[in-house]
């Protein structure tokens, strides 16, 4: 108990365990339809990221190749500004609407972690001070809420350009993609182990 109290006066972040994360599952409900455009928006914006450097490619080995074609630049050009305003349109949506969803879920679980603490026999508040319980619900639950509007997305966004990453680039040579994404684990367990 007493490692608990020094670890919290450390100002340590408070690590987020699979058991919570399953508590606030629910508070997602209400907000399904938002929480769907934003996994969508952030899908499209993976998928926008990922076509950029091919039409990069594109224009270096096939527009500015020997078969020199002004039409052809001008509509890979017209292509790649088109999907960075999409790419661009899909950020600001997750940023600006994404963040709402969040507040609102922030919101949700502060109304119903109040309702729990009057509900509590006034015993509960004798053993336990008044002040951490206002920096467990504050703080602590932003912190919460953050990951709950972040991670979501973040997840979604690294699944869909690795297996997308992984797919062009097998287009290209399969024996250099096999090579470079063999070390991937490597460097996960590294990173891992560090970061512990």
């Amino acid at each position: 108990m007493a490692k608990k109290e020094s670890r919290r006066k450390s100002g340590d972040k408070t690590k987020i365990e699979k058991g919570t994360l399953r508590r606030i599952f629910p508070f997602y409900k209400p907000y399904k339809g938002l929480f769907a455009l934003d996994l969508l928006s952030a899908f499209i914006m993976s998928i926008a990221g990922l076509v950029f450097p091919v039409l990069v490619r594109v224009l270096m080995y096939d527009v500015l190749g020997d078969d020199f074609k002004w039409a052809f630049l001008f509509q890979i050009a017209g292509i790649m500004i088109a999907v960075k305003i999409v790419e661009v349109a899909c950020r600001y949506y997750m940023t600006t609407v994404g963040h709402i969803m969040g507040a609102r879920i922030e919101k949700d679980i502060r109304m119903s972690l109040f309702d729990k603490f009057m509900r509590l026999p006034t015993s509960f508040y004798d053993d336990n001070k008044v002040g951490e319980l206002m920096s467990r619900s504050t703080t602590d639950l932003f912190d919460i809420t953050e990951c709950t509007h972040h991670c979501p997305e973040e997840i979604f966004i690294v699944i869909v350009k690795f297996v997308g990453t992984f797919a062009y680039l097998m287009t290209i040579n399969v024996e250099l993609t096999l090579i470079v994404f063999a070390t991937i684990p490597v460097f996960a367990v590294v990173t891992y182990f560090y970061n512990n």
